[in-house]
């Protein structure tokens, strides 16, 4: 069988999600090109999908070899490593990334997300920031942007932002109840109630991850106790950053 035959079974079996079927035909088409570019990183896609990071990580890294220039590459590859927290690997490989290509948000935001988690704030928020500029409808920078304010306790900051990303996006239900916690942490009580309802409202089921500030408010304000604020059934903890 030719490399391009092989190529044709493997991507149809790649797109029914066929994902054994579709290695082991990736990798017939390296045995016959060892620098097919497009199969090394479908067999990076493979393994991510699976959740064989380490796996991921070889392919991408060959990739790399044949490749150089090609910053989703990187950007693959840093991610990868950031999971099996790698940071510095990580940061590296998003540098190498952006000087290829300074115009992706994607870029910025991903190392963004990398120096938030290892609490490098102020680098996450000049890349939260040049993600934005590069895309004024990223959200999710928006609400991380946010988180980390929030969690440098920049309140009015953070309000700031997600009232922003409300104008841009009043369907992005997560700001309503980041909204609310900015609002609280700024002692504005009256303010953070109406975001958490807004938060309740929009999903009884995932948004109601404030038990915690409605026990905390309740005890600063004469809330009724019939659930006219806050009804706590089916309480669930969901991740505000992602």
């Amino acid at each position: 069988m030719n490399i391009n035959n092989i190529l044709v079974k493997a991507e149809s079996s790649l797109e029914e999600n066929n994902f054994s079927a579709a290695k082991s035909f990736f990798l017939k088409a390296l045995k016959k090109v060892p620098h097919h570019i497009d199969s090394l990183n479908k067999l990076a896609f493979i393994e991510i999908k699976e959740g064989n990071k380490e796996n991921a990580i070889k392919f991408l890294e060959k990739s790399l070899i044949f490749n150089p220039s090609q910053p989703q590459i990187y950007s693959n590859l840093a991610l990868c490593q950031h999971e099996l927290k790698d940071s510095s690997n990580a940061l590296e490989n998003l540098n190498k990334a952006i000087a290829i290509d300074s115009t992706s948000a994607l870029y910025f935001f991903n190392r963004g997300k990398v120096f938030s988690e290892i609490n490098e704030f102020n680098n996450a928020e000049m890349d939260y920031l040049k993600a934005i500029e590069l895309n004024k409808d990223y959200y999710q920078a928006y609400l991380n942007l946010g988180v980390i304010y929030n969690k440098q306790f920049k309140y009015k900051n953070a309000c700031i932002v997600f009232e922003k990303l409300l104008a841009r996006n009043p369907e992005f239900s997560d700001v309503y109840y980041n909204l609310g916690v900015s609002y609280d942490n700024n002692k504005n009580i009256d303010k953070a109630i109406k975001y958490y309802n807004k938060a309740i409202e929009r999903d009884q089921k995932t948004i109601m991850q404030c038990l915690i500030y409605h026990v905390f408010i309740s005890s600063k304000k004469n809330l009724s106790k019939d659930g006219n604020y806050f009804n706590t059934d089916g309480l669930k903890q969901t991740n505000h950053c992602s």
